[in-house]
């Protein structure tokens, strides 16, 4: 009876030290009234494909994938535009039109995401050249290992 009872302890901790956790990051919006098809790709290594996302008949989607650690990646709209994703453990983010931001959208939820949507909001705001700059430097000096850095470089100071 003794060694009935220690292999049942014994896989009952086998089994419960084996369960995978879920940690999931959701995307989720409207694109448009129709149909659509967007894509979402890695902006480095860390996620090396590209994803389709077919949306609902009025434009609405929903798309979930697994993550453990931030991933910087781009969601391609059927007009063209590039939205920078930041895709954080346990986030579930909205996409929603925003007449702040330079490209008409902004992503909602996630801590990185919202680092990245503030820094743009007061990039899209400035017109002097010199002072995009200024500012731009003085985001990466603050956060010097953000993943948002190098989009902003990107965006703001190469592909002016």
């Amino acid at each position: 009876m003794r060694r009935i009872l220690a292999y049942i302890l014994l896989a009952t901790i086998l089994f419960s030290c084996s369960e995978k956790s879920n940690i999931n990051f959701t995307l989720s919006g409207k694109a448009g009234d129709t149909q659509c098809t967007l894509y979402l790709f890695g902006i480095d290594s860390r996620y090396e494909k590209i994803d389709s996302i077919v949306s609902e008949k009025n434009g609405e989607f929903t798309y979930s994938m697994h993550t453990d650690t931030i991933v910087p990646m781009f969601l391609l709209l059927p007009e063209g535009e590039l939205i920078p994703v930041y895709a954080e453990p346990n986030v579930e983010a909205l996409l929603k039109k925003d007449k702040e931001m330079k490209n008409g959208w902004c992503i909602e939820g996630g801590k990185t995401q919202t680092l990245h949507d503030s820094i743009s909001r007061e990039l899209d705001a400035c017109k002097e050249s010199s002072q995009i700059t200024k500012m731009v430097d003085e985001f990466i000096e603050t956060h010097p290992i953000s993943d948002v850095n190098i989009e902003i470089m990107r965006r703001y100071i190469v592909d002016i």
